[in-house]
C-alpha cells in the first residue's frame, strides 16, 4: 500500500474519522462496516477483500482497482462511484444504489445482486460469468464489451441498455424488459429469453446459434441476415418481425405468431412450425425443404418462389395462400384446408398420405 493511500481519511457523521489502515483492520478482523460516511473516500487499490458492509455511504468513492473479492454489501450506496478494475469475484449486493457507477473492466465473476439499482451504469468490458442479477433495474446501462458466460438475469428492467459487442454464452434472460435495448456487433451463442419483452430489437446480422426465445415478445423485430440455427422460438410473439435471409436451419418456430412476418429469402430447411401462425407472412422466395408445417395457420401468406422439397403441410390452414412457382417433391398437404389457395403448378404435391390416413383409422 503506497503512503498515500495508509494516510487516507474520512468523516463519518456516526463515528470518528476512520483512517484507510483502520478500515483494513477491522476487516481483517471480520468487523462489519455499519453506517459509515464514506463519500468520495479514496480506496483506490486498497485490498477490502472479505468486507461486510451495511448501510455505508459510498457515493463518489474512489474504489479503482481494490479488491473486494467477497465482499457483502447491503442497502449501500454507490452513486456515481468508481470501480473500474475492481476485483468484484463472489461479490454479494443486496438493496445498493449502483446508478452511474463506473465498472470498467471490473471482475464481477460469481457476482450476485438483489433489487439493485445500476441505472446508467457504465459496466463496459466487464467480467460477469456466473453471476446472478434478481430484479435489478438496468435501465439506460452501458454493457458494451460485456463478457459473461453462464449469467442468470431474472425480473429485471433493461430499458435502452446497450449490449453493443458484448460476448454472452449460456445466459439465462428470464422476464427481462428490453425496450430500446441495443446489441450491435454482439455475439449471443445458447442464450436463453424466456418470458422476455424484445419487442422492435434489432439483432441483424448478429451470429446468435442455439439461442432460445421462449414465450418471448419479438413483435416488429428485427433478424434480417441474422444467423439462428438450431434457435428455438416456441410460443413467441413475432407478429410484423423481420426475418429476410436468415440462416436458420433447424429453427424451431412451434406454436408462435409470425403473422404479418418477412421471412423472404431465408434459409429454413428442416424447421419445425406445428401450430404456428403465419397469416399473411411474407415467405417468397424462402427455401423450406423438409420444414414441418402440421396444423400451421399460413392462410393468406406468400409461399411463391420458394423451395418446399418434402415439406409437410398436414392439417395446416392454407386458405388464400399463394403458391405460384414454388417447388414441390413429396410435399405433403394431407387434410389441409386449401380453399382459395393459388398454384402454378401442383407436381409433387402429396394431397393423402397413407401412413398417416392408417393412423388416424387405427385411432377411431
Amino acid at each position: 500500500m503506497s503512503r498515500a493511500m495508509s494516510s487516507t481519511s474520512f468523516s463519518s457523521t456516526a463515528s470518528p474519522l476512520m483512517s484507510a489502515q483502520e478500515l483494513q483492520s477491522a476487516i481483517r478482523n471480520g468487523e462489519g462496516v455499519e453506517k459509515r460516511d464514506l463519500r468520495g473516500a479514496v480506496l483506490t487499490g486498497l485490498d477490502l477483500s472479505g468486507g461486510q458492509f451495511d448501510r455505508v455511504d459510498l457515493r463518489g468513492a474512489q474504489l479503482g482497482g481494490a479488491d473486494l473479492t467477497e465482499c457483502d454489501f447491503m442497502n449501500c450506496q454507490f452513486e456515481q462511484a468508481d470501480l473500474r478494475g475492481a476485483r468484484l469475484a463472489k461479490t454479494t449486493w443486496h438493496d445498493c444504489n449502483l446508478s452511474h457507477a463506473r465498472f470498467e473492466g471490473a471482475d464481477a465473476n460469481g457476482a450476485s445482486m438483489l433489487n439493485c439499482d445500476l441505472r446508467s451504469a457504465q459496466l463496459q468490458s466487464s467480467c460477469f460469468s456466473n453471476a446472478t442479477l434478481l430484479r435489478c433495474k438496468l435501465d439506460d446501462a452501458r454493457l458494451a464489451g460485456l463478457r459473461a458466460d453462464v449469467l442468470c438475469v431474472t425480473e429485471c428492467s433493461a430499458h435502452r441498455c446497450d449490449f453493443s459487442e458484448a460476448l454472452l454464452e449460456k445466459t439465462v434472460f428470464m422476464e427481462v424488459d428490453f425496450a430500446g435495448a441495443l446489441w450491435r456487433a454482439a455475439s449471443l451463442k445458447n442464450v436463453v429469453f424466456a418470458k422476455a419483452k424484445l419487442t422492435g430489437n434489432v439483432f441483424a446480422g448478429l451470429a446468435m446459434p442455439m439461442c432460445q426465445f421462449v414465450e418471448s415478445n419479438l413483435a416488429e423485430s428485427d433478424f434480417s441476415g441474422a444467423t439462428i440455427e438450431h434457435c428455438m422460438f416456441k410460443g413467441a410473439q413475432l407478429q410484423g418481425a423481420l426475418l429476410r435471409g436468415v440462416q436458420a436451419r433447424f429453427a424451431l418456430f412451434a406454436e408462435a405468431n409470425l403473422d404479418g412476418a418477412d421471412l423472404s429469402g431465408g434459409f429454413f430447411e428442416q424447421t419445425l412450425w406445428p401450430r404456428a401462425s403465419l397469416r399473411t407472412a411474407n415467405v417468397r422466395g424462402a427455401r423450406l425443404a423438409y420444414a414441418n408445417f402440421q396444423a400451421a395457420c399460413c392462410e393468406g401468406a406468400d409461399f411463391r418462389d420458394t423451395d418446399l422439397r418434402f415439406a409437410d403441410f398436414s392439417y395446416a390452414d392454407l386458405r388464400d395462400a399463394s403458391f405460384s412457382h414454388a417447388g414441390f417433391d413429396h410435399t405433403r398437404l394431407h387434410r389441409s384446408a386449401q380453399d382459395g389457395a393459388t398454384w402454378t403448378s401442383r407436381r409433387g404435391v402429396i394431397e393423402h398420405d397413407e401412413p398417416l390416413l392408417h393412423a388416424e383409422l387405427w385411432s377411431r
